[in-house]
């Protein structure tokens, strides 16, 4: 127990908090769950429901961006690193419903959130 208690005291007096960030102070939002939701509409309409976390309080998010190629959907979402100093500790939930632009014919799709991939039918 010492110990961890040594190792966040040392993170926190260099600034750091675990959380893997540029030299600017952006990175990306970890991901835990990317869920696919295909609404039977025409035109038929998804929505990703995307599941993650902010690794402590000088931690916000910044962008979603979303780009597509052919069947494959990119959606980028990126985090905020503010102040030099040590941060709360405090992991934030965070949950966004994303609408995916474009018309989804019938056929396989991949979607990528960040690190995170998931496959989804338009029957």
């Amino acid at each position: 127990m010492r110990r961890a208690w040594l190792g966040l005291a040392l993170a926190l007096a260099a600034g750091g908090c675990g959380h893997p960030s540029s030299p600017s102070g952006d990175g990306l939002l970890p991901i835990d769950e990317v869920v696919v939701q295909v609404a039977e509409s025409y035109p038929v309409q998804v929505t990703a429901r995307v599941v993650g976390y902010l690794p402590d309080g000088c931690t916000s998010l910044s962008e979603i961006s979303q780009n597509r190629v052919g069947n494959t959907v990119s959606i980028v979402i990126t985090t905020r690193r503010s102040g030099s100093g040590g941060c709360v500790m405090v992991i934030e939930p965070v949950e966004k419903w994303i609408a995916l632009r474009g018309l989804f014919p019938p056929g396989d799709y991949l979607l990528q959130v960040n690190d995170h991939l998931r496959r989804f039918r338009v029957d």
